[in-house]
């Protein structure tokens, strides 16, 4: 079906479906020149290509295959073109020749459940993407997104735990699935766009639930414009102090994190080598739920997320996220299992823009820390510290700015409720953290970094912390600190000004109450427990749809259909 004028409007209510003896290049569910397209029906799409990754160029990737696509890309493309789906759209085999494909390939995108009232389901095999926007708003309800559909194996490196990816394509570094992509639209309109997502997902290891592309005018002096993005949709209040006070979603996509059950094996916690191996954080795991490098972005975020397996990250921002559903940082695949192992280095949420704070209103419970490769789990974390190969401190990047106005617990060994590094980081909390487990932190304050405290740090086990200000970082803390346990401490620092600005008395600026205060030698990795570093793990997404040279749009539908357009409009 190809639309020729904005005021057409097409409907398909039959099923489309690849004749697989026949075509595996430029098949095309529907293809939107001009006008609305709206599908009902199914649309089941085979490998594009057939061919195996290596013998693929660059210029074979235009001709993928889409199960919907819109084919106007100019600057007014969000002005000429809608797509909305209620079917089912499958794209791509779990064959080693799926060299990738697109469910929707568009600009103005909506995407709804069945006519009968369930779920549709958009299937995301390996190398490929489910649904892109260019340009224009984006709004899914009632769909599920099968992110890599067992199908990833991610790294091409042979580790302990999983096989090499061998079908990677020239220019990736993984056979990732992305399930819902945001496109700079900045050489389109320009303009603000507002993206709803409340759909649920289960993401394959090394894969992305949903990314946002950077905005090449983010950083141009009065550059206003935003993406806004909403997960699910509820209703909450603050107490009188910053806390929340009540909390009640009316809607909350599930979202899993290291779901492949069969391809590399069942996502599963492996502890890290020691001595250190550096393939450990290629394995299982790795994935992210919602990736922005747009310094302009904006989500609210009622998503329940859990996990599989090590180094997996909630959220990751340039811009600003506000969580108020679950987060849970233990791998769930193992603690159902009765493993000891419980999700090493996963993170709940962290911000990389010291000006728009990401908070969270809901619910993190950590996980644990793989001390070798310095990979920490964290509830919220803000910046991020650069180490040389032979794992000395250089620098800060990214400063970040995160709030917790929720609840965070530390539930494993060597845990971090909220950690901040670099001079412009901001960690401040105004809810509860509870240190369960041994030798876990509430607040870590790295590299000039600076905390505050209205809520409640609490626990009561061996050698907690509940406030590590180290190496320049700066705690101002107005509310309760009280660990309790052999060897536990309310504040530990090397800064002098810390022990006597905020010990109880005369001399207290901040008027909150700590069980104790310890002043350390500086760095000294045995006095805080668990050392004085911190890393992120490798995130580096594709930052636009490029595969060996090619950008977005990695096709227009070529001169086949560029005649049967001219063909139509005369």
């Amino acid at each position: 079906m190809v639309n020729t004028d904005t005021t057409d409007f097409v409907k398909n209510y039959g099923d489309i479906k690849e004749d697989k003896s026949k075509t595996n290049v430029r098949a095309y569910g529907a293809v939107v020149n001009r006008g609305h397209f709206e599908n009902h029906g199914n649309i089941e799409l085979s490998d594009s290509l057939n061919e195996d990754a290596s013998n693929v160029e660059k210029n074979d990737l235009k001709k993928v295959n889409a199960g919907i696509i819109a084919n106007y890309h100019d600057k007014d493309a969000r002005e000429n073109t809608w797509i909305v789906n209620h079917g089912d759209i499958k794209v791509g085999t779990k064959s080693s020749k799926n060299v990738g494909g697109f469910g929707i390939y568009g600009y103005n995108i909506e995407n709804y459940g069945k006519d009968d009232g369930t779920q549709s389901t958009i299937t995301i095999n390996k190398n490929s993407y489910g649904i892109y926007s260019g340009d224009g708003n984006v709004k899914i309800q009632k769909t599920k997104l099968l992110v890599g559909n067992d199908t990833v194996l991610g790294s091409p490196t042979t580790t302990r735990t999983t096989a090499p990816a061998t079908d990677i394509l020239k220019g990736r570094e993984t056979d990732a699935a992305y399930g819902v992509y945001i496109g700079d639209n900045s050489l389109l309109s320009g303009k603000n766009r507002d993206v709803e997502v409340s759909a649920d997902m289960d993401i394959d290891r090394f894969s992305y639930g949903i990314v946002l592309q950077n905005n090449a005018n983010a950083d141009l002096p009065g550059s206003g414009a935003t993406t806004n993005v909403k997960i699910g949709d509820g209703l909450y209040t603050l107490d009188s102090k910053g806390k929340v006070a009540s909390l009640t979603p009316t809607s909350s996509p599930t979202i899993v994190l290291g779901s492949n059950q069969n391809a590399g094996g069942q996502v599963k916690s492996t502890a890290p080598s020691n001595p250190k191996n550096e393939k450990d954080p290629l394995e299982q795991g790795n994935a992210v739920y919602y990736y922005s490098a747009d310094k302009n972005s904006k989500a609210s975020s009622y998503a329940n997320v859990t996990m599989n397996g090590d180094y997996n990250i909630a959220y990751y921002t340039k811009g600003s996220v506000d969580n108020f559903g679950t987060i849970d940082l233990r791998s769930q695949n193992d603690l159902t299992a009765g493993n000891p192992d419980h999700g090493y280095g996963n993170l709940g949420i962290v911000s990389l823009n010291a000006d728009k704070p990401s908070t969270n209103y809901g619910t993190i419970t950590t996980g644990m820390s793989d001390t070798v490769n310095m990979m920490y789990s964290a509830g919220m974390a803000a910046g991020i510290n650069i180490y040389d190969k032979k794992g000395q401190f250089l620098r800060t990047e990214d400063e970040g700015y995160v709030v917790n106005r929720g609840k965070i617990v530390v539930a494993e060994e060597q845990g971090i409720g909220m950690f901040a590094t670099g001079s412009r980081s901001k960690a401040i909390n105004y809810g509860d953290i509870e240190l369960t487990k041994p030798q876990s932190i509430g607040m870590y304050l790295d590299h000039g970094a600076t905390g505050e405290n209205y809520g409640t740090i609490t626990g009561d086990a061996s050698n907690l912390k509940g406030v590590v200000a180290i190496n320049g970082g700066y705690i101002k803390n107005y509310g309760k600190i009280e660990v309790k346990g052999t060897g536990s401490e309310g504040i530990i620092t090397d800064n002098i000004d810390v022990k006597t600005n905020n010990t109880d008395g005369s001399g207290d600026l901040y008027g909150g109450t700590e069980s104790s205060i310890k002043y350390v030698t500086s760095g000294n990795p045995k006095t805080t427990g668990v050392g004085t570093t911190i890393t992120m793990p490798g995130i580096v997404p594709l930052t636009k749809i490029t595969v060996d040279g090619v950008d977005t749009p990695i096709f227009n539908v070529e001169t086949d259909l560029q005649i049967l357009e001219m063909w139509l409009t005369t």
